[in-house]
């Protein structure tokens, strides 16, 4: 694969995503998934085809949010929307709330927003917002895009020093 082939990928994947005006990920790693995540996941696809808004909400699997501790966690963009505990009950009463009529289910939300208040998310800023089973969701995040500088806009000795200035 050539570097232009990874931004042209990035570029479509990114137009796909730009189409919905929702996404809901579902947060489907180990701390989840053994409380219905993917359960979860199917009942959040099946209530987006139920209330005919499919054209413009995307439902996906994502890793950790960084809220293990009350999984399963859904994250709603845009907004940045974290639910915790969500059931499948929760999750058709969220889509009908949330998707169709705008207005988010404030007693399913995240009741720890001090959890996130100081932290300063580098590495995992795109955590719970990338399906790992889609390696063009991470090429539209931005991924690849430091490899693609060293093969096209460095030379090797650039590369090099970049790697021994990181602590690598």
């Amino acid at each position: 694969m050539k570097p232009e082939d990874i931004l042209r990928i990035a570029r479509e994947e990114s137009e796909k995503q730009r189409f919905y005006k929702y996404r809901i990920n579902i947060c489907c790693s180990s701390g989840c998934l053994p409380f219905g995540a993917l359960n979860l996941l199917k009942t959040f696809e099946n209530s987006v085809k139920e209330f005919g808004v499919e054209s413009e909400c995307k439902v996906a699997r994502t890793g950790c949010p960084g809220t293990c501790s009350v999984g399963p966690v859904v994250l709603v963009e845009p907004g940045g929307y974290i639910y915790q505990n969500v059931t499948p009950e929760k999750a058709r009463e969220m889509v009908k709330s949330h998707i169709v009529a705008g207005i988010p289910v404030k007693e399913y939300l995240y009741a720890n927003e001090a959890f996130f208040k100081k932290q300063f998310r580098l590495v995992l800023r795109n955590a719970g917002k990338i399906d790992p089973m889609r390696i063009e969701d991470y090429m539209a995040a931005g991924g690849y895009q430091a490899f693609i500088k060293c093969l096209t806009k460095m030379t090797p000795r650039e590369v090099i020093d970049e790697v021994i200035a990181s602590g690598l």
